[in-house]
């Protein structure tokens, strides 16, 4: 084993090599997919559209994931399991891209495939995520080795995915701790009974109208822009 320092490549694990590291295990799965399959027994063109969908699904998560510098671990089903561990050496950033990269994922959810693929109606995902110290892993029958993240965090994270609701982001009060964005962070809510910090609705959509409520509010010097039709902060007074 030695301590991973660049992106972990699975293809590279095997029985004999692992990789241990500081980041955070991510957990993103759609709400009620089982069901909409369920209804749609004995249609045939529609569960084909439904196994179209869940490609479209898992090839927009996997490339979130990779754009982040983050390892997808595995696709199990309707669910991915990710792991954030970049950079190295900066812990805190590592956990912050984390936060980033599950409001990636419900904003890809609600703002594109809700928003133009529509055929199994509006679907969620629920997403947890916890970071601490983890093992990278490939393991199995030989010649057909799966790839594991494996770590007290990894349990936390599905544990609070699977408790979760659709359109639910929640996170470790470490990884609420490296938050130092005002807007983001006040979306997340502590939740005694799970033990996390929860937030609902959190897309990039809602940060974005979030800042310009609060610069109009702070009474900064606005316009209006024919062209676009919307509102410009922070132009100059004479302006």
């Amino acid at each position: 084993s030695s301590e991973a320092q660049v992106q972990i490549d699975f293809a590279a694990l095997g029985p004999k090599t692992m990789k241990v590291c500081e980041g955070a295990s991510l957990f993103v799965d759609v709400d009620g997919y089982t069901n909409a399959i369920d209804s749609l027994l004995g249609d045939e063109e529609r569960l084909c559209g439904a196994v179209q969908w869940l490609h479209r699904f898992r090839y927009e998560m996997r490339h979130l994931t990779t754009d982040r510098s983050a390892v997808p671990v595995q696709h199990q089903g309707d669910r991915l399991q990710a792991l954030a561990h970049l950079p190295s050496d900066d812990d805190a950033k590592a956990r912050r891209r984390a936060v980033e990269l599950c409001i990636d994922y419900n904003s890809s959810m609600e703002d594109v495939l809700n928003a133009d693929y529509p055929s199994l109606g509006k679907l969620h995902v629920a997403i947890g995520g916890s970071s601490g110290k983890s093992v990278a892993v490939r393991s199995g029958v030989r010649g057909d080795l799966d790839a594991s993240c494996l770590s007290k965090c990894v349990s936390q994270a599905e544990h609070w995915q699977i408790n979760g609701a659709g359109c639910e982001i929640c996170i470790s009060t470490k990884m609420f701790d490296s938050l130092d964005d005002e807007i983001v962070r006040g979306e997340f809510k502590f939740d005694r009974n799970r033990g996390c910090f929860a937030a609902k609705g959190l897309t990039w959509t809602r940060v974005a109208d979030l800042r310009r409520a609060k610069e109009y509010e702070s009474g900064k010097s606005v316009g209006f822009n024919t062209a676009t039709s919307g509102i410009v902060f922070g132009i100059k007074t004479e302006a």
